[in-house]
């Protein structure tokens, strides 16, 4: 088999397909790349609060019925006594988030109540739930 040893490399015409043939690919891949690769994780979208825009009071309540107001533990009547004082602060009537863990439906009726002789109107509660449970009661 006979090799001719005196190839000359380009020069012969110029192909411009094959050129722009690969420049459009590449182009394709930087522009469309971030497409083709998935993020991980879960996007969340919080939704736009519908609560009005009033100043925020927080009270929590635990499983024993204790009551938290301005970071320091207040009974019941301290609780009405310091509210009053809370509320006349501020020109709007403030809104009240309650914080529950365990808490009993009572203490949670005594609190509202309260709140409502304060003149609070607008109260929210929340429970911290277990995000995962070991034992839901669920069987498979």
């Amino acid at each position: 088999m006979k090799f001719v040893r005196n190839v000359r490399i380009y020069h012969g015409r110029f192909e411009a397909a094959a050129y722009l043939s690969f420049f459009f690919s590449l182009l394709m891949f930087l522009l469309f790349g971030t497409l083709l690769v998935s993020l991980p994780g879960v996007r969340v979208w919080q939704p736009e609060s519908p609560l009005p825009n009033l100043p925020r009071l927080a009270v929590a309540v635990d499983a024993t019925g204790q009551i938290q107001f301005e970071n320091q533990p207040v009974s019941p009547e301290e609780f009405r006594e310091r509210l009053a004082l809370a509320t006349n602060r501020f020109a709007k009537k403030p809104s009240l988030l309650i914080l529950t863990e365990g808490a009993a439906d009572s203490d949670l009726q005594l609190l509202l109540e309260l709140a409502n002789e304060a003149g609070i109107a607008w109260m929210y509660w929340t429970v911290r739930g277990v995000p995962f449970a070991a034992d839901t009661g669920i069987e498979p």
